[in-house]
């Protein structure tokens, strides 16, 4: 690593909030603590796991602990926190990360060497590589979002334009501090609906990333995240659908117009404008919903639905002879590739990444406790 690049990663805050994943947090300092970058560990357990404040030799890792209190939920819990570590950061750049999700060091680097060279943008996305660990010996890896591609409306100077755009990333961004700070800041300012409908807070984060953030998409791997446990998240008391549509619930969507609003008046003095986008994204939402419960969930499977089903009955030695003559769009979906045959098909559809980095996250996600240089208070 050069001057240079230790110089951009010590201008960069990870804030990573977690909750009784001593193991999980324990890799995750192995990860950070040999770099420039600055770590915020923001715990909600019961109890720390770790002394509070900078990590012995590792001083750049700052833990706190911030219990959960008996009148909170496990919502509101971490949304406390993540407002909390939104203002920690003294740093140009700043970062959303979790216990068991790492950033790559090169598309780090990439992303800093970016956004200090050009003002115009505000935030760095790139390409996300997945795996799931069965065990203490085994771990299964997959590209998502293969068809992300960089768009050019996210960089409008417009915010009309920006908002109109349908993706953008949700919290995986290298951001400049000020304006990520202003985006956590809204989007997890808790409101009446929290309760009701939590999912409103990531939906209103989607449509806040693409609207505030002037961003660029990097063709390499920024991220390598832990799959969604299934279950492990509770959806809310009411669907979507009914909580957009109802006439019960009308007030706690019209205080998520506001919030959008207000989020949108961080980049834009045009109140009028802002106003108008926030109610004309909250109406195409309602209107989509709508249109969705009317066809119903019942339509015909794709051509390419049926054969990634039959690619994942197979037998791993046949599968892999399959995959190979199936497009990118469809092997992807698999989710159950070993490393050397991932690569093989990274390499097959032209996937920017660094080979060294990912076999030592692999490395370190099936390394044993005991040679972990910091090991929980358990």
């Amino acid at each position: 690593m050069t001057p240079e690049e230790v110089e951009l990663l010590s201008q960069l805050t990870i804030v990573i909030p977690t909750y009784n994943r001593p193991l999980e947090l324990e890799r995750s300092i192995e990860y950070w603590r040999d770099l420039p970058v600055t770590v915020h560990i923001l715990d909600g357990s019961e109890r720390p796991w770790f002394p509070l404040g900078p990590i012995r030799s590792a001083s750049t890792i700052i833990y706190h602990h911030i219990p959960v209190t008996k009148d909170q939920s496990p919502m509101e819990s971490i949304f406390e926190r993540i407002l909390h570590g939104s203002k920690l950061p003294a740093t140009k750049f700043s970062a959303f990360g979790c216990d068991d999700d790492f950033y790559t060091i090169s598309g780090l680097i990439q992303s800093l060497e970016i956004l200090n060279s050009d003002n115009s943008i505000d935030a760095v996305v790139g390409r996300v590589l997945t795996y799931k660990k069965s065990g203490h010996a085994d771990v299964s890896w997959w590209c998502k979002y293969l068809g992300w591609k960089d768009n050019e409306k996210l960089r409008s100077e417009d915010l009309s334009v920006r908002a109109a755009q349908k993706k953008n990333w949700f919290l995986y961004a290298v951001c400049r501090t000020d304006c990520w700070q202003k985006f956590l800041s809204t989007s997890y300012t808790p409101g009446n609906f929290t309760k009701t409908q939590h999912y409103a807070h990531e939906w209103m984060m989607m449509r806040l990333s693409t609207a505030l953030f002037r961003t660029i998409f990097l063709e390499k791997f920024l991220t390598v995240r832990q799959v969604t446990v299934d279950g492990a998240n509770l959806p809310p008391a009411i669907s979507w659908h009914d909580w957009l549509t109802l006439k019960d619930y009308s007030g706690q969507v019209l205080e998520l117009r506001s919030q959008l609003q207000r989020g949108f008046s961080a980049v834009s003095s045009d109140q009028v404008l802002n106003d108008f986008i926030a109610n004309q994204l909250v109406d195409a939402e309602i209107h989509k919903v709508r249109e969705k419960n009317l066809k119903g969930m019942g339509s015909k499977q794709s051509s390419g639905s049926v054969r990634l089903r039959m690619a994942r009955i197979l037998p791993d030695w046949l599968k892999n002879i399959y995959v190979l003559t199936l497009p990118a769009s469809t092997a992807v979906g698999i989710k159950s590739y070993k490393l050397r045959f991932l690569f093989l098909l990274l390499d097959r559809w032209g996937v920017e990444f660094d080979r060294r980095e990912i076999v030592n996250i692999e490395k370190l996600l099936l390394k044993p406790r005991e040679e972990l240089r910091l090991r929980a208070n358990i």
